[in-house]
């Protein structure tokens, strides 16, 4: 199984596992449940990557790669377009700390990990803070997070995060 998989796959099960979920268990909880959603946000970006960008090696016709590219690309799409930005900004100086001259996030990919994280769990953190405070799973506040998340998400559908 490859490192994508063992990250985009738990991600997609916790997804529906907190969902089903019926009553508030608090802000760790909502916190998980703001990672989710992030998920399910990138979704979209992946579905357009494998059937409007052309991926090299892929029809975009074949019912399994539209199954689970989107879901391989999720940390990927995630992150949206200020991970990317954070990266290919920061990589490039710091090549010599991870021994790599190249800047693909295929080569770097634990430093983009770290920026994952970090966008992940602020945005997972406000989510968790707006739901608890709010105490609906839907207002203007989560729903303006939502769309720029979302925004962010599909800004980031060009960017060849399987190489070049």
């Amino acid at each position: 199984m490859t490192p994508l998989a063992l990250i985009a796959l738990p991600l997609f099960a916790t997804c529906f596992a907190l969902f089903f979920a019926h009553r508030d268990r608090g802000i760790a909880f909502n916190a998980i449940v703001g990672a989710a959603v992030q998920f399910l946000l990138a979704l979209p970006a992946g579905f357009a990557q494998v059937t409007v960008v052309p991926i090299p090696g892929l029809s975009g016709e074949n019912w399994r790669e539209i199954a689970s590219i989107p879901v391989l690309a999720a940390p990927f799409n995630m992150g949206g377009l200020t991970v990317r930005g954070a990266f290919e900004l920061l990589v490039e100086p710091l090549e010599f700390l991870v021994g790599h001259r190249s800047a693909t996030v295929m080569s770097n990919f634990g430093f983009f990990l770290v920026l994952l994280a970090i966008q992940v769990g602020a945005v997972a953190l406000l989510f968790a803070y707006l739901r608890q405070r709010r105490g609906a799973w839907l207002d203007t506040r989560i729903g303006a997070l939502a769309a720029v998340l979302l925004i962010n998400s599909l800004a980031n559908v060009r960017w060849p995060w399987w190489g070049s």
